[in-house]
């Protein structure tokens, strides 16, 4: 099912890169159009062509291509075009590209700097070649192709999902099912020493989308509307966007191995654990993920605690500050599993009550569970920190107190 990667030849007549890609994000419509018969050649049909625009004449922009046979998996669900007259398709960045392959399935292509990490990562991805678990819950978006270039980069094809925020989900079932996806994506990455370094609701696809320029409060309802109609277990997430990615040496330790905490200053800052908030010079970037991807869940769905209470426990075990007691991305993904099948089938169906008064506040939600659940999982609550963690993070508020706690820790050794 996955392709081994294509021969380049030569280029000579295709553009390069605009100046200043991919900083300012510009304007790279001729770019993709350079490329367009060469792509062909190789498979891919982009969408790409001259539309009338209300507002002036003919423009390059991405359209929206016809609708094609379903797809099986991992392409995505995509409802018939509608009788509106939409004339484009939305892109999310200058990176990307839309597609039809020789079986007219819809493809992502993406621009990646060739020899990169995160080259490297789709190297590693595209190397997976294993059978499918039996949940088809890869829980990651995982490459068909990469098109090597004469050029420093090469274009990689992945099969096209849509944006899906937590929020717009409906009911118990679907929040576990996101749960589910994202923690087995993560145990792939981290299983195949890959970490993400970005984990956040921006970065998560769903397997469905629906193509039309961008529009948020459309995009949510046509969402809502698949997962309403489709079974919970046919409901497929998955992590994506590995820019600042990297895929390390398959021998380190996801419990041990270090990396300059220079590195956390990157990312979606609003999901990261305090791993590096107190000067510490180099951090653990496999626990950094679980952070992150415990984060992102403790602030999406504390609402859900009251229902299943076993979130409680494994909200904090995946988020503490003492690291060497944080599940790894494996235990979190297993803990997840078996509180999803613990669940009572009807319970899967209940609505998601957005409006609860539980919050992300630990002290809260743990709270809101039974003192037999309490009682049996207290040991897994995040301890209060020692003393100093809270005065050496109010000096690394500061970007000089945090370097100088740096250079002192790192030539402490502390």
């Amino acid at each position: 099912m996955y392709a081994a990667h294509n021969t380049a030849d030569d280029v000579v007549e295709c553009p390069d890169l605009p100046e200043g890609w991919p900083t300012n994000d510009c304007y790279i419509g001729p770019f993709w159009l350079g490329w367009k018969e060469w792509l062909a050649a190789r498979g891919y049909t982009l969408t790409l062509d001259v539309v009338s625009m209300d507002f002036g004449p003919g423009h390059l922009q991405w359209c929206i291509p016809p609708t094609a046979p379903p797809a099986s998996f991992p392409y995505a669900h995509r409802p018939p075009n509608d009788t509106i007259n939409r004339s484009y398709d939305y892109v999310p960045n200058s990176s990307i590209g839309w597609a039809k392959d020789v079986l007219q399935r819809d493809t992502a292509l993406k621009i990646v700097l060739t020899g990169s990490d995160e080259y490297r990562v789709y190297q590693a991805l595209l190397g997976l070649t294993g059978p499918q678990p039996n949940t088809r819950c890869l829980g990651v978006l995982r490459p068909f192709a990469i098109l090597d270039t004469c050029r420093p980069f090469s274009f990689v094809a992945l099969p096209r999902w849509g944006n899906a925020a937590p929020q717009w989900l409906h009911t118990v079932g679907e929040v576990m099912q996101f749960m589910r996806c994202t923690s087995q994506g993560l145990r792939l990455l981290h299983e195949n020493r890959i970490v993400h370094r970005d984990i956040s609701t921006s970065n998560v696809l769903i397997n469905y989308f629906k193509p039309a320029p961008y529009n948020i409060i459309d995009t949510k309802n046509s969402v809502q509307e698949f997962t309403r109609s489709t079974k919970v277990e046919d409901v497929y997430f998955c992590l994506f966007d590995f820019d600042i990615s990297d895929a390390l040496p398959r021998d380190v330790s996801v419990k041990t191995y270090r990396s300059d905490s220079i590195q956390t200053c990157y990312g979606t800052v609003s999901y990261h654990p305090p791993d590096a908030w107190h000067g510490e010079p180099d951090y653990n970037p496999f626990a950094f993920d679980v952070g992150c991807l415990g984060n992102l869940y403790r602030s999406s769905f504390p609402e859900l605690i009251p229902l299943v209470p076993l979130l409680a426990p494994l909200f904090d075990k995946m988020t503490t500050w003492n690291v060497k007691e944080r599940f790894t991305a494996s235990e979190a993904a297993d803990f997840i599993e078996r509180a999803f099948a613990a669940l009572p089938a009807d319970l899967l169906g209940s609505a998601m009550d957005w409006e609860s008064e539980c919050c992300s506040d630990p002290d809260v939600y743990w709270s809101h569970i039974p003192p037999d659940v309490l009682a049996r999982w207290a040991h897994y609550r995040t301890p209060q920190p020692p003393w100093p963690r809270p005065l050496l993070a109010k000096i690394a508020e500061f970007d000089l107190g945090w370097r100088l706690l740096r250079f002192v820790r790192r030539t402490l050794g502390a």
